[in-house]
């Protein structure tokens, strides 16, 4: 994918209490999400938290499966993962 090889990057740093680190690559034509959990417990984020990059499109994100993602709640991290999404703008 050449937003992740050569897009701009963005990273969120952990907050207290979720300690969950996000980081997105983005360019003209797509934004990739990371969000890495390392913790021994699920977390909840917010997508508010991200509207900087997300603006008003969160919920066009789809997951690798090609499924969409609801952005009407907060999303869960389980404890030890990853989640990767991508919209195409």
């Amino acid at each position: 994918n050449p937003t992740v090889h050569r897009g701009k990057l963005k990273h969120f740093a952990p907050e207290s209490p979720n300690d969950v680190y996000s980081l997105f690559r983005y360019d003209e034509k797509a934004i990739i999400m990371l969000v890495i959990n390392p913790s021994d417990e699920d977390k909840v984020l917010e997508w508010n938290r991200f509207e900087e990059i997300l603006g008003d499109e969160a919920s066009r994100f789809k997951n690798l499966n090609d499924e969409g993602i609801s952005t009407e709640a907060n999303f869960t991290v389980p404890a030890r993962s990853a989640r990767i999404m991508q919209m195409d703008k």
